[in-house]
């Protein structure tokens, strides 16, 4: 793994790595109680949600929640401040003239939207969380295409 050299990040890499994180939080405290009982009560969720699904209980669901959702973001939280290459991250990095955190981070925004959306449409509108979840993708959508955000991940 090379570093980078540091400069000072910019403020928006800091709240960037802040959303991540706590996004990361939520998606391992969701990813676990679906996990740990697949039919949702535990988080008030009922299996008659799944009804127009492929998923016959929360358990695939709580897999990605905790791994895409949950890990993913916590460690691009991190990574942002590392500035550290590494190669399997950067094999899936579509956008050679910036780093692998950036392009991740690009990702995880595009991946909350289309969760949350495909969300709706499989199970309906049910709680205001979800559109909470879509508001909090696009914030992190912007800040990650942000000049300063986007600068600070240049190669």
């Amino acid at each position: 793994m090379k570093t980078v050299s540091n400069t000072r990040p910019p403020i928006a890499i800091y709240i960037l790595s802040t959303l991540q994180f706590l996004l990361g939080l939520g998606g391992i405290y969701g990813g676990l109680h679906f996990l740990t009982d697949p039919t949702g009560a535990s988080l008030g969720t009922d299996l008659s949600y799944l009804a127009n699904s492929p998923f016959a209980d929360y358990f695939v669901p709580g897999l990605m929640l905790f791994f895409v959702m949950g890990l993913v973001p916590i460690m691009l939280s991190v990574s942002l401040f590392l500035r550290q290459d590494w190669l399997p991250f950067e094999f899936l990095n579509l956008f050679p003239n910036h780093r692998w955190e950036w392009a991740w981070s690009l990702y995880l925004a595009i991946a909350l939207i289309i969760w949350m959306d495909v969300q709706v449409l499989m199970i309906g509108y049910r709680m205001p969380i979800q559109s909470i979840y879509a508001f909090y993708g696009v914030a992190l959508l912007v800040l990650t295409l942000w000049p300063g955000v986007e600068r600070w991940c240049r190669r």
